[in-house]
């Protein structure tokens, strides 16, 4: 009897050991995830005043605006790479201009359990197209694009949840629209998003 009852403590001690081992394996085999983000885009260059003089009810910057994203991630430890696209937009009664950012960053992650803060940054191209709404004329141009951020991720399972924060540090662009000399504008701001993953 003392046999047996030896022979099943060991079998669930080992039961217990191989869940616990194939749970950790199947955790580090989700190293990989497929994310869309989603929030706000806040311009910070001085552009509208320099390309159009005063615009009445609006500032030197554009206005909030939104951001969408769609990103594939992968991470080794506490390094991580991410590339992605989007949709950017913002506009007042003067302008209007919408960009889609192509990234590519390199991120140095902190893994406490399901809870992954991490830092980033990257470089990337910034293709947007401005609207002069006056004149319903549009005009399109590409900058380099630099993006140097931070967040959190938390892993629940497959489930990937989080928020990040990115500047967003564009060349200007030279815009030409009929009757006005050229203009530079410069489309450099910051984004804050929230993100939902799936992991495999």
């Amino acid at each position: 009897m003392r046999l047996a009852r030896h022979a099943v403590q060991l079998v669930v001690i080992l039961a217990i050991a191989l869940r616990v081992t194939t749970a950790v394996g199947e955790e580090e085999a989700r190293n990989s995830y497929l994310a869309v983000k989603g929030g706000g885009y806040f311009p910070t260059a001085n552009n509208v005043v320099e390309a159009f003089g005063s615009v009445s009810g609006t500032s030197g910057t554009l206005p909030t605006g939104g951001d969408f994203e769609a990103a594939f991630g992968t991470a080794w430890g506490i390094l991580g790479a991410q590339f992605a696209a989007g949709y950017m937009f913002t506009s007042n009664s003067a302008l209007g201009m919408t960009g889609v950012p192509i990234t590519g960053v390199l991120q140095l992650r902190l893994p406490l359990v399901f809870v992954v803060p991490y830092i980033e940054a990257g470089a990337g191209v910034f293709v947007i197209t401005a609207k002069r709404e006056a004149t319903s004329q549009t005009d399109t141009n590409v900058s380099f694009l630099v993006p140097v951020g931070g967040g959190v991720d938390f892993l629940l399972g497959r489930v990937l949840l989080g928020v990040e924060a990115r500047y967003l540090f564009s060349g200007k662009q030279t815009y030409n629209w009929a009757n006005l000399p050229p203009k530079e504008l410069n489309m450099s701001g910051v984004t804050l998003t929230a993100n939902l993953g799936y992991r495999f």
